[in-house]
């Protein structure tokens, strides 16, 4: 069997808002984008699917506190710094970080989107 990650998907409360928060704050663009019955948004970096977003009640689902969730986002990015200035600017929040990781030298943290959805993220080495 081969097995390989698509992509995370978030149920959205408010779809259209949060579509627009990843786009601006990650530099992302809509690579699909299905209207109708259920709608669902992928966004994209570099021709690369790296998450969907779909309307929460449409999959019958409620959003209660995201911040208990399970499951955690995590990216790879090349400037962690600007990207917590534009989290901070877009109205997400800064959980932890920039913090050095001692052993390997690299850049870490983690925030939370406008929904409350936790996302961690590791700077690239260069």
């Amino acid at each position: 069997m081969n097995l390989k990650l698509i992509y995370p998907i978030i149920l959205a409360g408010d779809y259209e808002k949060l579509v627009d928060w990843y786009i601006k704050t990650f530099d992302l663009r809509i690579k699909y984008k299905f209207e109708g019955e259920e709608n669902y948004t992928v966004l994209e970096h570099s021709g690369q699917a790296v998450v969907g977003i779909a309307i929460a009640h449409e999959m019958g689902v409620k959003p209660t506190a995201p911040r208990n969730n399970t499951a955690i986002i995590q990216f790879s990015v090349s400037d962690i710094k600007g990207l917590f200035e534009r989290v901070r600017e877009a109205g997400g929040k800064i959980l932890f970080g920039p913090s050095t990781d001692e052993e390997e030298g690299y850049l870490y943290g983690g925030l939370l989107d406008i929904e409350g959805n936790q996302i961690w993220v590791v700077e690239e080495k260069e």
